[in-house]
């Protein structure tokens, strides 16, 4: 890997995220403003506040368990391209090292609550299913939610589908998971012991390095782009109130109207945030 590729592949996932979100928008702007606007469906609420709805918008507990990962990633990125800008090389002691960090670091893009969330809302309203305001990420194996809620639905609605499809291995997560992987420092490559020592999986040095570099701008891109996306909003789509579909709480196949605006966050005017209309 090196800096021009690098620079390539972030283009690339910009152009492909920023595409999606286009079409998401265009598909239903309410939608495409909840996405924004954090809704979501709160546990706590649902069993403890029985007059409450459970399905709120600014929540940011997604974010705030995220948080220690995503810092970790921006730190890991800072240096990625640090070294990446100088053209450093590395001795092979270092690389098998970093090559453990790149494989944690993969695993957690793939196993974050926040991620995948996103990923299964857009997913779902490009589908034309709508808006996602429970999600079943934490009751689901990964593989089958990211088979079923992701993919399955983006098929033949975005190049986000072929992207995933591409960078995604369940193989890669879990037998880093499970301490089930040798890195091969003679044949260049990461080979899978799932199985026993006869490796059914073996990807080498520069395919790997590609499809990591895709898979934590993938997580990093779509974080940045939706935070300055809601933080412009006024400056690019106004503040009209947006009416929104609603679950019920005590059907959620039923849905009823409720109008949010977005306004400038009063302790931060830089900050957009979305409200209830009075």
């Amino acid at each position: 890997m090196n800096f021009d590729r690098f620079k390539e592949i972030d283009k690339e996932i910009l152009e492909i995220l920023g595409l999606a979100l286009d079409k998401v928008r265009m598909k239903s702007m309410s939608d495409f403003t909840l996405l924004l606007a954090r809704g979501d469906f709160y546990e706590v609420i649902y069993t403890h506040a029985y007059d409450l709805s459970p399905y709120v918008i600014e929540d940011p507990t997604d974010e705030l368990i995220d948080d220690t990962r995503v810092s970790f990633l921006n730190q890991f990125l800072k240096r990625y391209i640090e070294r990446l800008k100088a053209g450093s090389i590395i001795n092979d002691k270092e690389l098998k090292y970093d090559i453990n960090i790149q494989l944690m670091v993969y695993t957690h893009v793939w196993e974050s609550h926040w991620l995948l969330k996103q990923l299964e809302r857009i997913a779902s309203i490009l589908s034309g299913k709508g808006y996602v305001w429970k999600s079943c990420v934490d009751s689901c194996s990964k593989s089958n939610f990211i088979k079923d809620h992701i993919l399955k639905q983006l098929e033949g609605h975005s190049n986000l589908y072929d992207l995933i499809g591409r960078i995604y291995s369940d193989t890669l997560r879990n037998d880093f998971a499970h301490s089930s992987y040798y890195i091969d420092m003679d044949e260049r490559a990461i080979k899978s012991r799932k199985h026993g020592l006869l490796e059914e999986n073996v990807i080498p040095f520069d395919e790997w390095e590609d499809i990591f570099v895709h898979s934590i701008l993938l997580s990093a891109d779509l974080n940045n782009l939706l935070f300055d996306i809601k933080h412009k909003y006024i400056e690019l789509f106004g503040n009209e109130p947006i009416i929104c579909k609603w679950p019920s709480r005590d059907n959620p196949k039923h849905y009823y109207d409720r109008s949010i605006i977005p306004a400038k966050d009063r302790a931060n005017p830089e900050y957009i945030r979305f409200d209830f209309m009075r």
